[in-house]
């Protein structure tokens, strides 16, 4: 489906195309499981003193942050030696940056308070993610989405931030600032929901693991 119906013709500077897609994802990808798994694997450190348990995602989604930020440096110098322009527009770049990072740290925080009670809902998020890799516009052009397809395809949001990405990167467009808000409006709620979890049942985690 997704090559034979959506990825129709070629797409112009395919290889800057699907990098900026790519490490977009892939910071999405092993943040939210790296870090939606903190609090479980922490059990060792739990058990020794008494440590919040926000720290435990925040210290992974920080250390996954820093080396995004090694990768993102690469991805800017690519479309630079690849003759795509720089432009005002690249103002804009740290906005993205930050609600990719409000996404990632909300869906990352949910998961970490929800794992130690369901340590299976771990293996789950994962094949989901494998699935969303798919969905997320990373081999195809969201204009290439059939219409009547089209909303159900923004619901993803990274497949919305992706875009937004590519259109910056390679084509020194304006990101989609009312879809930025929804999701910006959306990943704040989910993350103080995720840290008011965490925080409430941050006495109950230790003895939840082994």
């Amino acid at each position: 489906m997704v090559f034979v119906v959506m990825l129709q013709g070629t797409v112009e500077g395919f290889v800057a195309f699907l990098l900026t897609g790519l490490a977009i994802w892939n910071w999405y990808r092993q943040s939210v499981s790296n870090a939606g798994g903190a609090i479980l694997t922490g059990q060792g450190l739990m058990g020794q003193v008494h440590v919040p348990k926000l720290v435990f995602p925040a210290t992974t989604l920080l250390t996954d942050l820093t080396k995004f930020a090694l990768v993102f440096v690469l991805l800017l110098i690519f479309p630079w030696l690849s003759g795509y322009p720089v432009g005002i527009t690249y103002l804009a770049l740290p906005i993205l940056l930050l609600v990719q990072f409000l996404l990632i740290s909300a869906f990352a925080c949910l998961l970490a308070a929800l794992v130690p009670y369901l340590p299976d809902l771990r293996f789950l998020a994962d094949n989901l993610l494998n699935l969303l890799f798919f969905m997320s516009g990373l081999f195809f052009m969201a204009k290439n989405v059939p219409p009547a397809y089209q909303g159900l395809f923004y619901l993803n949001p990274t497949a919305g931030l992706i875009e937004d990405f590519r259109g910056l990167l390679l084509h020194g467009a304006w990101p989609h600032w009312a879809r930025l808000c929804w999701v910006a409006v959306g990943a704040s709620l989910l993350l103080i929901l995720a840290i008011t979890l965490i925080r409430r049942f941050d006495h109950d985690y230790p003895r939840l693991v082994p």
